[in-house]
């Protein structure tokens, strides 16, 4: 009887520490796939959540667009496209979650548009090259002849302006350069901020990534 319920106790105490290396694991996985990798962002269950961005710009006659407006903004609730979106209160940069997503694509989300010669905002107003004004766009300080076919780049600096030669020049240097802490690609500056599309249920994953 004595060897019975002495062994009893260790079948308990093994089944214990199953139990417990179990949980260890279910644990140990769910952290281990809150890794963030540069640039490909989250990992999670063996894929890689692609995610970019980029700083940009929109300039109206002189007037840069404010895309830090609530109708700009994606959120956990409302997702403007879920491949491409600007979220948490920053109009400044561009996250890109879906391979291949043209300017296009993007503005279209945010009720613009935009082609080779015209800029329309969600006003309704459009913005036509008239011999006197020009719709120009800068990626990376080059003048940029896609337009709405360009599929920007991580840490791509993208100024699209609809004026005179003389202010793009200036309008260049205004465009902030933060894309890079986003993308973990400066960690010297900062980690990046913790974002709620991201983290929440908000953003797919595009599992075409290798």
């Amino acid at each position: 009887m004595h060897f019975m319920a002495k062994h009893r106790s260790i079948v308990i105490i093994v089944a214990i520490a199953v139990v417990a290396l179990a949980l260890f694991a279910i644990v140990f996985n769910d952290t281990a796939r809150r890794v963030y990798e540069p640039v490909l962002g989250w990992v999670g269950f063996g894929h890689k959540e692609f995610h970019i961005h980029a700083d940009f710009k929109v300039f109206i006659n002189e007037k840069p667009v404010d895309f830090t407006a609530p109708q700009y903004q994606s959120t956990k609730d409302a997702v403007l496209d879920r491949g491409v979106h600007l979220h948490d209160q920053d109009g400044a940069v561009l996250h890109m979650h879906e391979r291949g997503v043209t300017l296009s694509r993007t503005f279209s989300s945010l009720g613009m548009s935009l082609a080779n010669e015209c800029f329309g905002l969600d006003t309704g107003e459009t913005f036509c090259n008239d011999g006197e004004k020009t719709l120009r766009m800068y990626v990376n300080g080059k003048l940029n002849k896609k337009f709405g076919e360009y599929v920007f780049k991580d840490l791509d600096k993208i100024l699209i302006t609809y004026g005179a030669e003389e202010e793009a020049k200036m309008q260049l240097e205004t465009i902030t350069d933060i894309a890079c802490i986003f993308s973990v690609q400066c960690p010297e500056r900062g980690e990046p901020p913790e974002e709620g599309c991201v983290t929440g249920a908000g953003c797919p994953i595009d599992y075409t990534i290798e």
